[in-house]
């Protein structure tokens, strides 16, 4: 096993680089430390001798924090087509149980409604007895109707949080994920082509 140790990070290098540059085309703070950290990897590796071999290296490091983005994108993309195949189940799921829900709450509203012409044909207090127990079934339903839609909700979340079955979503992230990949083959051919100035320059 090697004992070398890992180029230690130097803020200077990346500060040198934005100086003459300007900051690195990168969306977030993350992305830009980690540009830096191939930046300063390839500087170290590479040993630039005038601006010109400064200029690849730069434009070197750029390249393979590109690569590298473009396959988190890749995964970003399958995860959020696994996502709106779940978020879509969710949906359809809370709009069943509030379906469900409708028949009961109908129930009991036409009972209420017919409380009042009731009223002559039978004491007021047989009436409130009625009406109270139908409001607690009703209410003993629309709970069932909860815990069971909670449930289900709570067993599509764990799914959705697993492991992604690509097979499921394919036709969702397939079109997407190839054209990252052409993207990603045509920085891989420019990455290698702008690192073969390396080979031939010696460390100082």
């Amino acid at each position: 096993m090697s004992k070398h140790p890992i180029v230690k990070f130097d803020p200077t290098v990346p500060a040198k680089f934005a100086d003459w540059f300007g900051p690195p085309a990168v969306p977030t703070a993350e992305d830009r430390q980690i540009h830096d950290r191939i930046l300063c990897g390839l500087f170290n590796n590479v040993r630039p001798q005038d601006f010109l071999e400064c200029l690849h290296t730069q434009e070197l490091a750029y390249n393979f924090w590109r690569r590298l983005a473009l396959r988190c994108l890749r995964d970003k993309v399958i995860r959020h087509a696994n996502n709106e195949k779940f978020e879509r189940l969710e949906r359809e799921l809370l709009a069943d149980a509030e379906r469900r829900k409708q028949e009961p709450r109908s129930t009991l509203a036409l009972d209420k409604a017919l409380e009042s012409w009731g009223r002559h044909r039978q004491p007021q207090t047989r009436l409130a007895i009625e009406q109270e127990k139908m409001a607690t079934e009703t209410n003993k339903r629309l709970a069932e109707i909860d815990a069971e839609t909670n449930k289900r909700l709570a067993e599509l979340q764990k799914a959705k949080d697993g492991p992604i079955d690509e097979a499921a979503s394919f036709d969702k992230w397939i079109d997407a994920a190839e054209r990252i990949d052409e993207e990603l083959a045509w920085w891989s051919r420019t990455s290698a082509s702008r690192s073969s100035f390396s080979t031939s320059t010696e460390p100082v």
